[in-house]
């Protein structure tokens, strides 16, 4: 069995064996005290001998029993007959976002499941208070299952009053792998998951982990959300009477919505505010103020007082794509699943956001991925608009963005960057052309100047030389090559932002193709495992040293040629600008640390954009969504540097500690209690052995007498 029933048992056969071991000491002294004087030879040793080794006998038989269905539970609990989800999976589970897809008399519905990303301070102490005391009031002091609460809620259950015996951590199970069915088979699939959630989480992590995902009203999740929604304010601002409020809806959140059922949700919130002034969470006088502040408000419909806002994250494309995705790695959808997903949802809300700031008279499109492969954001419009996704159904031209080729080849060629080339046309009149100025003040340029002012001539020059293994090298990247080698720098490439990305990625991702991937796993109504796609092995497209070259050479445009509008003082930032003949399309491509993206501006029918390019409201773009990812990360390390920093021993924390740990402090107390009776036992022995038998007779007044009269032997 997991810790989370495991430790609270095991430390409860710990008192028990401390207890019989105290109690066979204490017994043993009493029947000492009231036996030695009439103790003979022969009835001395046979009593306690006998009754320590009963004791030892009855001590060890509980212990060693209890460990025995620590162990069979244990491995129950962890068997594969289950088929649910496990160790790294789990965790991803629970971290991840995931689009629930339900079946109901045909017709489909699909809610978004994404947890908030916040801290356990960030969730103030009222509101924690609240949650405990509506729906867990025992959390820090029982396992993972109550069977209190089971028991309880069972028997008020079979009198007609309806209740519910879930801990929080089934409920964070329920809410995160099961289908909202009332059946004694998901009770019990419930709890097995949740015993596995003790086991990889602490209960500080659960419970902030529940307050993250738990679903409300409107298909919001967590508490941030509905703060904004209803009184416009972040879940950090929210007061006593709001975090009652919010609570009281967690049974049935679109019943109790204060909107639509403003009794209904009063007399909720009152409800949890008189369970916190009874487990003296708060005092009485302040509950009533509470709930009197909240009814008027209420009446007054007068909820919000804040000016923060919420605005629901548009996934729809993503969805679609991870749907794509499973369908292409054979994995069968239908009826009730839930596709786990590697989407970031704050920087997806950013993305969109961005995509809408820009969009204007042209459309626009932008993906960013791990260079891993993992999709963090994707949007190929402002608005849903159906499968079709520019992003990754586009095939436009990317540009100067395509001398990232020729530039491979350079490096594998061994060439230098340093040669120079003539900046005069390469064939007929001013072909190819030059709209970059500063490519024309000199007769030759290096290639280094031409990557970073993004040069047309000297690049289409390397093109022509390298030939066909300049389209050797496109095609590498399951890219389609130009008819002619020449027009590969300089837009003659046709293809999806997507797929620019991924290209990228593999600079730093040493030198292999990353497998774009938008699913982790799918699972089904019962927290079974559907199919979760095979990583495939990544195909090398460069060498490392080649990779790595190139990306430092990805490093000039950024710093002082085409794409400064791309810089970020929060991380470095590698990459290309790229803009079509006629200004029809304009592309900015990133490498950061963490991340690879592009963005595309232009028009579905291709028409020029007078003043557009590459370097600048795409660059712009990603300079922004670059600040936002690395003051995110900054802003979560600095939390949790100050959360270690003020950390202290919490017995709460070890509640459910790690699965082996009960099993340990189990055995090792009845051990422990074990050895220390049996070495009383043995030195009681030992101690009795070495009295003479003269010593038990009756008249020791008289033998006392007769040893002060013998005289002293002279010396």
């Amino acid at each position: 069995m997991d810790a989370g029933l495991g430790l609270p048992a095991a430390m409860a056969v710990f008192g028990l064996s401390l207890a019989s071991g105290l109690a066979v000491i204490v017994s043993l002294l009493r029947q000492r005290r009231r036996n030695a004087p009439q103790l003979t030879e022969s009835a001395f040793p046979a009593a306690p001998a006998r009754g320590v080794r009963t004791w030892i006998g009855v001590v060890a038989l509980v212990g060693l029993a209890w460990v025995a269905i620590l162990l069979s539970m244990n491995a129950i609990v962890h068997s594969e007959r289950w088929n649910l989800p496990n160790g790294r999976l789990l965790e991803a589970v629970l971290s991840a976002c995931q689009f629930e897809h339900s079946r109901r008399a045909g017709i489909d519905s699909e809610h978004m499941i994404c947890p908030t990303r916040l801290a356990e301070h960030d969730f103030p102490k009222v509101l924690q208070d609240a949650v405990l005391a509506s729906e867990d009031e025992r959390f820090f002091s029982h396992g993972a299952v109550d069977l209190r609460s089971i028991v309880r809620a069972a028997w008020r259950s079979s009198r007609g009053d309806l209740q519910g015996g879930s801990t929080i951590t089934q409920q964070l199970a329920r809410s995160l792998l099961l289908k909202k069915e009332d059946s004694l088979g998901r009770k019990v699939l419930e709890a097995v998951a949740a015993i596995r959630i003790a086991a990889l989480l602490t209960r500080p992590e659960i419970l902030t982990r529940y307050m993250n995902v738990v679903p409300h009203a409107r298909n919001m999740n967590g508490f941030d959300d509905p703060a904004r929604y209803y009184f416009g304010v972040v879940v950090q601002d929210l007061d006593l009477a709001e975090a009652a409020l919010l609570v009281s809806m967690l049974p049935e959140p679109n019943n109790r919505d204060p909107l639509k059922n403003p009794r209904l949700a009063l007399d909720g919130a009152v409800s949890v505010l008189q369970r916190m002034a009874e487990q003296g969470k708060v005092t009485a006088a302040r509950a009533a103020k509470a709930g009197e502040e909240l009814k008027q408000r209420i009446l007054r419909h007068q909820l919000r007082r804040g000016d923060a806002t919420y605005a629901r994250v548009e996934t729809r494309p993503y969805r679609d794509l991870a749907v794509r995705e499973a369908r292409a790695r054979g994995i069968a959808l239908d009826g009730d699943y839930r596709l786990i997903v590697y989407i970031d949802p704050e920087f997806q809300r950013a993305l969109v956001s961005q995509i809408c700031s820009i969009t204007g008279d042209h459309r626009a499109a932008g993906f960013f991925m791990r260079s891993s492969g993992e999709v963090l954001a994707m949007a190929g419009s402002c608005t849903y608009t159906g499968e079709w996704n520019r992003a990754t159904d586009s095939a436009r031209s990317i540009g100067s963005t395509g001398k990232l080729f020729p530039l491979i080849g350079v490096h594998e060629m061994s060439g230098s960057l340093k040669d120079r080339y003539p900046t005069a046309p390469v064939r007929r009149p001013n072909w190819p052309a030059e709209p970059n100025s500063r490519c024309l003040a000199r007769r030759t340029i290096s290639l280094d100047f031409a990557l970073a002012q993004s040069c047309n001539r000297p690049w289409t020059e390397v093109a022509i030389a390298l030939g066909p293994r300049l389209t050797e090298i496109v095609t590498r990247f399951d890219i389609a090559a130009p008819p002619a080698p020449a027009l590969v720098p300089i837009g003659g490439v046709h293809t999806s932002p997507m797929k620019v990305a991924q290209a990228y990625a593999a600079l730093d991702n040493n030198g292999s193709l990353p497998q774009v991937r938008f699913l982790i796993a799918a699972i089904g109504p019962k927290g079974n495992m559907i199919g979760q796609p095979a990583i495939r092995d990544q195909r090398r497209v460069m060498s490392p040293s080649v990779a790595s070259a190139v990306l430092r050479d990805l490093r000039g445009p950024v710093k002082g040629g085409t794409a400064r509008a791309a810089n970020s003082i929060h991380a470095i930032v590698y990459g290309k600008t790229g803009t079509s003949s006629r200004n029809e399309d304009a592309l900015f491509v990133g490498v950061t640390e963490d991340f690879v993206g592009c963005l595309w501006l232009g028009y579905d029918q291709p028409a020029p954009m007078p003043g557009v390019h590459g370097g600048g409201t795409p660059a712009r773009a990603f300079s922004k969504l670059t600040d936002f990812y690395y003051v995110r990360l900054a802003q979560a390390r600095l939390h949790n540097a100050q959360q270690r920093s003020a950390d202290h021993f919490d017995l709460r924390g070890l509640a459910p500690g790690k699965r082996k740990l009960a099993m340990v402090v189990a055995l090792g107390s009845v051990l422990v209690t074990c050895l220390v009776l049996f070495a009383f036992y043995r030195r009681r022995q030992e101690h009795l052995g070495d009295r003479p038998l003269e010593a038990l007779h009756e008249d020791r007044d008289l033998q006392h007498q007769q040893r002060q009269q013998t005289p002293p032997q002279p010396s």
